[in-house]
This record gives C-alpha cells, structure tokens and sequence, in this order.
C-alpha cells in the first residue's frame, strides 16, 4: 500500500504500528518516524522470568527504533532512556525531544479558580490532586499515595484521586 498510495514517510505510534510500519517502509525504501510513548519495559518491580520477559520486549522494541529515521520522545527522560539504557541503544542523532503539548495559561486559570475542567465547573472545597495512568512501577503512583502525609500536613483538606488498573494496582492499593 505504500507504494500503491505515494506515500513518503510513515509515521507510527505503539508495538504493532512500529515493528510493521518499519518493516514496510525500509522494504519500500521510505523513512520511517516513531513517536516513542514512555520508557517501555522497564525491569522495575520484575523478577525472575518477568524481569527476563521484560528485557527481551526492551531490546526487541529498541532494535524496532534503530530501523528509524527518527524517533520523537516526549521528553528529554524518555530521550536520555533510549540513548542510555543498557543492551541495544538507540542513536541520540536519531532521536528529537517533542514534548506533549500543555496550555499553561489555560491550566493556570482552572487550578486558581478550583474547577473541574468541562462542563463540571462544580467549586472543590479542597485542591484535587488526580492521577490517570496505567499503574506500572515506572508511573510512580506509589511515590505520589508516599508523598500525601506530606501534603496533608501542609493542606489537610487535600484530594488524591487515583484513576487506573495495572500490575501495581494492589501494592498502590495497599
């Protein structure tokens, strides 16, 4: 199809749309760009034939990222993982930072006048502090339920709302 449409570059996002993506574009002599989503398969909290699991599915999806012509990361975190990360690295010539957009301006005005972003527009009696993710260890949600005691201490009336399901669910939970 790619040849049959014209097309000059592919772009892909995720496992399946990066590994036959790339496949493809080097089979018809067309670059190839990833946008890479997070640090996958991370061996953190793993052990033994996860952690073995894990490792493979990081080397499988760095190799995927060398037949690149770029690979766009969200951040300089997730760009210094794939140049660093030991086993197979992926070139730092290859890889361009874009950052996920964020309209501060806009989000500075909901938090100083404690709304609910759409059609809500309830008034919260307290700072809502609310965390959407998958719930892997890489996320962090154990250190934000950690870092509360904290932040009640200094605002007893705050909020944590944790919106998410995933292998660190229980110990998050607990």
């Amino acid at each position: 199809q790619i040849e049959r449409w014209s097309i000059d570059l592919v772009h892909t996002h995720l496992w399946n749309a990066d590994l036959f993506g790339a496949l493809a574009a080097r089979r018809c002599g067309r670059p190839v760009v990833s946008t890479v989503h997070g640090s996958n398969f991370l061996p953190f909290g793993a052990h033994g034939l996860h952690k073995a699991r894990r490792q493979v599915l990081s080397l499988t999806y760095r190799s995927v990222y060398r037949l690149c012509d770029r690979v766009i990361a969200p951040s300089q975190a997730v760009a210094t993982d794939l140049i660093q990360r030991p086993g197979l690295r992926v070139p730092a010539d290859r890889i361009v930072v874009v950052p996920n957009g964020l309209d501060i301006a806009d989000t500075r005005r909901r938090a100083e006048a404690g709304r609910l972003p759409g059609d809500l527009g309830t008034r919260l009696p307290a700072p809502l502090i609310v965390c959407v993710a998958n719930m892997f260890a890489i996320k962090g949600q154990e250190w934000l339920v950690r870092a509360m005691p904290r932040v009640l201490a200094a605002i007893p009336q705050a909020l944590l709302v944790l919106v998410g399901d995933g292998e660190s669910r229980v110990s998050v939970e607990r």
